[in-house]
């Protein structure tokens, strides 16, 4: 296994942990947060009339 397996091994174990805490619709809505920010940063990169 190299570093970027066990990297991964380690982010699935993590949101595994996480699921048990939280509730489906939970984790629904954190993933969208995570998904707009990325979308907001990769903006800003791209488009330089838009800044933070």
């Amino acid at each position: 296994m190299n570093k970027y397996d066990q990297a991964r091994q380690v982010m699935i174990n993590d949101i595994l942990e996480i699921s048990e805490e939280y509730t489906q619709n939970d984790l629904e809505k954190m993933g969208f947060l995570l998904l707009e920010l990325f979308i907001e940063k990769w903006k800003t990169k791209t488009d330089p009339k838009i800044s933070n």
